[in-house]
């Protein structure tokens, strides 16, 4: 009998099994965010929820809205058709420069796209070919303050033919031009300038090509980018010569692989990862070369507290080093939040250089589990006047 049970049980674990939904995970290192449809969401700790959304703050994303570069649709993703809304996904990611798999994305029982690319100002083209329009009746803000955005190319499947709500659709989006020439004017920033720009019929969207796929054109467009980025690197004078060298190289076997048009969808999604990749990598370093200014760093477990002094404060996410009022989180250190977890501080070499400090109050007050200081050597107080409670409880 026990055995009888034994293999009923196993006969009916699929049915029991997760059902598959559709869901959002933040990789590499945050700077991307996917959107996956499976029955593997319990299988990652952090993954999100992908809505219906009223405001912003519901998103899982939304406090890593800052570090998003790029979106990717996993192949999974074309299996779902069930998504209603997608207002609100991609608003104030102010940093987002590429979509990846879009093509997998099924807008087909859509009804809301309410500021869904909202104040993406990095943003220079979009590619909405795929896009299936049929059911939506909100575009409200939907490309509102894309101030850098270019081109919308979109194809046989967009429509706005049920569209009741578009108010400043395309508010702020100075340089968006339609395929016919057609340029943005704050006078028409609803739906009724929704549509591909013909001869007599104006508009801000571009056609899509029928012979190039949408990996084709993210390859293509990161190409072109990415070209834009080399020239800017080498002006600036920022960046080292083997990064540059090294983003020209994949530049060149992208351009190869485009004009051979043979490479599998595979190949060419993996061409244009490892370009953006590249891309991101020479524009962090252009953001260098400000400033050289005292900073701290925790590590990614706050266990390791870092002090620089150099000019790699924004690319590092540094905090201020004071002075600081008091020990607490509103008027204390930036770290003060997590210093019970703080057993270690590292003093970087950079930071011998730093003569400027006239206070060290209170930056470790509360580290109870600190064991280890490094390179204390390379903490010059020659002009401290204040550590009031450096090393305080």
């Amino acid at each position: 009998m026990k055995k009888f049970l034994f293999l009923i049980i196993c006969t009916l674990f699929p049915i029991f099994a997760s059902a598959q939904e559709p869901y959002a995970i933040l990789i590499d290192n945050g700077t991307a965010l996917e959107f996956r449809y499976d029955d593997q969401k319990s299988a990652y700790r952090d993954a999100m929820d992908i809505g219906p959304f009223t405001e912003p703050i519901q998103r899982g994303w939304d406090n890593s809205a800052e570090g998003i570069y790029s979106v990717v649709f996993n192949e999974s993703f074309a299996d779902c058709s069930s998504i209603t809304s997608t207002a609100y996904w991609f608003a104030g990611l102010n940093n987002l420069e590429t979509f990846i798999g879009m093509e997998y994305l099924n807008t087909s029982n859509v009804t809301s796209m309410y500021m869904m690319f909202y104040n993406c100002m990095s943003l220079a083209s979009l590619n909405l070919s795929y896009f299936n329009t049929q059911n939506v009746t909100d575009m409200t803000l939907m490309f509102g303050s894309c101030n850098a955005l270019t081109t919308i190319t979109a194809g046989s499947d967009w429509t706005t033919d049920h569209v009741e709500e578009s108010g400043s659709m395309f508010e702020s989006c100075f340089k968006l031009v339609g395929g016919n020439g057609t340029t943005f004017s704050q006078m028409n920033t609803d739906a009724s300038y929704a549509h591909i720009d013909t001869e007599g019929y104006p508009g801000y969207f571009t056609a899509s090509s029928s012979g190039d796929e949408p990996y084709w054109q993210e390859l293509n467009y990161m190409i072109e980018y990415g070209s834009e980025v080399l020239v800017q690197a080498r002006e600036s004078g920022k960046v080292d010569q083997w990064m540059l060298e090294e983003l020209e190289m994949f530049l060149e076997r992208g351009q190869e692989m485009y004009k051979e048009h043979t490479a599998s969808a595979e190949e060419v999604r993996a061409m244009t990862e490892d370009l953006e990749w590249r891309i991101r990598e020479v524009e962090e370093a252009m953001k260098g070369g400000g400033e050289e200014e005292p900073y701290a760093v925790l590590s990614e477990d706050n266990t390791v507290l870092t002090f620089y002094y150099d000019d790699q404060k924004e690319a590092r996410g540094g905090m201020d080093v004071g002075p600081f009022e008091d020990g607490g989180k509103t008027s204390g250190a930036g770290w003060s939040d997590v210093n019970e977890q703080i057993t270690t501080v590292v003093f970087d070499e950079s930071f011998a250089n730093c003569t400027t400090l006239t206070s060290t109050a209170y930056w470790f007050y509360g580290c109870e589990n600190l064991t280890t200081i490094t390179d204390f050597n390379n903490l010059k107080t020659d002009n401290v006047t204040d550590i009031n409670s450096m090393f305080g409880d």
